[in-house]
């Protein structure tokens, strides 16, 4: 018996396997299609009419073995314009380009677009908000637009399909530590410290790093107001008391993550050369 929400997705591979430009169409009329390109073929982006409309887009890549994303859209110029303007901004490390749009060229307008970014954006899981390149992040929509409820789960559906697990509903709280998260990294991991003048916290390595309840991290601090850091101080702000003491454990997907967390001076820091042992190794 078929589920009644069943969708049929058409893929196509367009060089013959999964590793060259890919398209998948959904919906009736594919009122969604998407595009996944490897950067060495953005340069034939101009034989695919549907990227002379507006849309969205996904830039994925790895940069210093760190996964990076950036989430773009277009209200105004095509999208074959917009893709190859941010490849070029992010050229050191964008490996493969997602493109969104729809067949029928009136369907996506600059309102729609808009409001596609800002859900994806705002959607991201917990692991991926520390990959994300964007530096500004638009307000979540205050009211639902129903013709696009349908688009963003299209939009869901194939990032999945293409091996991108990167939207999972609102981001989530903090993970409470206990020993029964049973981390892939076993629990006689040691106790790892940052302390500084006005630091003192300590935690310890489990499937991502854990920083105990009880740390003192740093209160007054400088940073941009989109970074990673301060969107993960607002998120977990009900866990800081007025000291900057930690009431309750919290989970990061990363030593590097936990790092920022704790010290949040930039987002250039390595967690591995902040946390140390007892005896500062």
């Amino acid at each position: 018996m078929i589920n009644s929400n069943a969708e049929t997705v058409k893929l196509e591979l367009l060089n013959g396997s999964l590793g060259g430009i890919v398209k998948c169409s959904c919906g009736l009329l594919e009122a969604c299609i998407a595009y996944k390109f490897p950067k060495k073929e953005i340069k034939n982006c101009k034989n695919f009419p549907e990227l002379h409309h507006l849309g969205v887009y996904l830039l994925f890549g790895k940069f210093e073995e760190q996964d990076k994303i950036y989430i773009g859209l277009t209200d105004k110029r095509p999208l074959i314009v917009r893709i190859k303007e941010s490849v070029k901004k992010y050229d050191r490390w964008c490996e493969e380009v997602v493109v969104f749009t729809s067949s029928n060229k009136q369907n996506l307008h600059p309102t729609y677009t808009q409001y596609l970014e800002s859900c994806l954006i705002n959607t991201v899981n917990v692991e991926t908000k520390e990959a994300l390149a964007n530096t500004q992040i638009p307000a979540l929509p205050s009211t639902k637009l129903n013709d696009m409820e349908k688009f963003l789960k299209y939009i869901n559906l194939v990032i999945e399909l293409m091996g991108y697990k990167i939207f999972k509903g609102p981001p989530k709280k903090a993970k409470k530590y206990s020993k029964n998260l049973k981390p892939t990294v076993t629990l006689n991991n040691p106790e790892l410290f940052i302390r500084q003048k006005d630091i003192h916290a300590r935690g310890k390595r489990t499937s991502g790093f854990v920083v105990f309840a009880g740390s003192t991290i740093r209160k007054n601090t400088q940073v941009h107001p989109f970074s990673i850091s301060e969107k993960n101080r607002i998120e977990y702000k009900h866990l800081i008391d007025a000291n900057g003491k930690l009431t309750d454990d919290i989970f990061f997907s990363s030593i590097t993550a936990a790092a920022k967390f704790v010290i949040d001076p930039d987002n250039n820091i390595s967690g591995n050369n902040y946390w140390a042992e007892e005896n500062g190794n």
